[in-house]
């Protein structure tokens, strides 16, 4: 992992309507893991989606690969979109298309090689995700798990330098969601993306995190690794582990 910065956020503050946003200071270092906690799963989504400068901030600064991110013409959005891809849970894959259509899509929109390049980039890319899926099917007919590779995928194809994942484990169960980790944390990561990923899995925080940011009602926390986040005194990172230990105490009974 490099000290290059790619991210940078200072006083940031995403838009919950009425609902107060703590300001949030930050920055991601190229080839790093960091992972958005905190019991708020819109609360998650919406300092993720401030720091990918996917949608406005109601204030603070923000600066992506060294773009502000906070006054992007509509031409420098979609730009950014392709170096700093943003990755949802409930993947929008195109319901006409079979998966490995839908896979090529960015590519070929951006014209980012022939044909030929395109397919043969697509085939490595299923070939890495180690899912004997047939990707040939249309996405009604697809497993959970195997639309949320595809999505991972497509946004892979155009070889951004930051991904950024709104709760890729979201509503599977362990072993699906051992395998969007193990692709995350092996093929995509040799490719050399920095990862920013939204989500409640804690192991997956304790095993891969090299920052943890907490976002609470009371305050927005940046924390170095996960020792310092486990080892913090801060009131709302203590209420924070002991409402998860009070949860895995009673999911065990």
């Amino acid at each position: 992992m490099s000290g290059e910065v790619l991210v940078r956020a200072a006083g940031l503050r995403p838009d919950l309507g009425e609902r107060r946003t703590p300001p949030l200071d930050c920055t991601v270092s190229r080839g790093s893991i960091t992972c958005l906690l905190g019991h708020d799963s819109e609360q998650r989504t919406a300092y993720l989606r401030a720091l990918a400068a996917v949608d406005p901030a109601l204030g603070g600064r923000s600066e992506i690969l060294g773009v502000d991110g906070m006054d992007l013409s509509t031409e420098e959005w979609r730009e950014l979109r392709r170096t700093a891809a943003f990755v949802t849970w409930a993947v929008p894959l195109l319901s006409v298309l079979d998966g490995f259509q839908n896979l090529l899509l960015p590519a070929q929109y951006h014209q980012v090689g022939s044909d030929r390049e395109i397919k043969a980039e697509a085939r490595a890319l299923l070939g890495e995700m180690e899912y004997d899926a047939d990707h040939g099917i249309l996405p009604a007919y697809m497993s959970d798990l195997q639309r949320r590779l595809l999505g991972i995928a497509r946004a892979m194809i155009l070889h951004p330098a930051l991904l950024f994942l709104d709760e890729p484990f979201h509503g599977l169960d362990i072993e699906a969601r051992n395998r969007v980790c193990a692709y995350l944390t092996g093929p995509v990561r040799r490719r050399g993306v920095t990862l920013v990923v939204a989500c409640s899995e804690l192991p997956f925080a304790r095993r891969f995190a090299d920052r943890v940011i907490l976002v609470a009602p009371e305050a927005a926390l940046s924390f170095d690794s996960w020792k310092a986040f486990a080892g913090s005194t801060e009131e709302s990172v203590r209420r924070f582990l002991e409402l998860e230990r009070r949860a895995c105490v009673f999911d065990t009974d």
